[in-house]
């Protein structure tokens, strides 16, 4: 079952703070000034950003795991063990913003995440970068798309807060993901590329398909960022799903694909 998101307080929290900061001050966050729909999707929205940030502290852990057990240079162990600190702070950003927009931030449901079976048949050097590719490049990349779209247009101070410092992590995540597997690949046989090509595409498949299905319905003139300015959702750091259809595609073509060509994994 799951449950709350909690502070254990003493000195946990001042190790907590200490990383990464004093928590947002989330008072200037007005219900009145939006819809009671709006509010109650905002609610909704970023508690899904604080699961999905919780399983990206738990995918960097065993991450970090498996390069350890890879035997990976120990340079690079520090930069996965900044990027778990980084997470485990965005997971406290999107706590604080459920809890300022009146819910209660709750931890996934199961709480435990289990690494699939054909996932822990592979040697530890393949699954750390099976995860780079599938979490550092292709994930990371699209949800840097989607924080730089949002933080280029977002004036809220509270809410940009939240976007600036998590825009800030994500470029990091970036340079370091590309990096590590850029390098990763060298120590494999050719013959591992057509594996990795296919997780590339399952990993982008979802994301691409939803992108799709929204955009087909579009005319020809709304297929630009301009048409939708979201001028409400903005303000609470929120996407209509048709501007999340088409930041995803600019995403995709300017970034992430140019990177996965350079790299063969596409």
């Amino acid at each position: 079952m799951s449950s709350e998101v909690r502070f254990a307080g003493g000195v946990f929290k001042e190790i907590h703070v200490e990383l990464n900061g004093t928590d947002v001050d989330t008072s200037l966050l007005k219900k009145e000034e939006h819809s009671q729909e709006l509010w109650n999707f905002a609610g909704k929205v970023w508690q899904q950003r604080l699961e999905t940030e919780y399983r990206s502290v738990q995918i960097m852990v065993r991450l970090l795991d498996d390069m350890m057990g890879a035997g990976d240079p120990i340079d690079t162990f520090s930069g996965v063990a900044d990027m778990i600190t980084d997470e485990i702070h965005h997971v406290g950003l999107c706590a604080s913003m459920v809890r300022g927009l009146g819910a209660t931030p709750m931890l996934p449901n199961p709480v435990a995440m289990e690494a699939p079976e054909a996932y822990l048949k592979q040697p530890r050097m393949q699954r750390a970068l099976s995860t780079a590719v599938a979490m550092l490049a292709v994930n990371e990349t699209i949800s840097e798309g989607y924080i730089t779209d949002l933080h280029a247009r977002c004036k809220h101070p509270v809410i940009h807060e939240v976007l600036d410092r998590t825009l800030g992590d994500e470029e990091t995540h970036n340079a370091f993901g590309w990096t590590y597997i850029e390098k990763s690949i060298q120590r494999f046989p050719d013959e591992i590329m057509t594996g990795l090509r296919s997780l590339v595409e399952q990993s982008i498949r979802p994301h691409k398909t939803h992108a799709e299905e929204i955009v087909a319905r579009l005319s020809f003139n709304e297929r630009s960022l301009s048409a939708w300015p979201d001028h409400d959702h903005i303000s609470l750091g929120l996407f209509t799903v048709e501007r999340q259809a088409l930041v995803y595609q600019q995403t995709y073509e300017e970034i992430l694909a140019p990177k996965l060509k350079k790299l063969n994994l596409l």
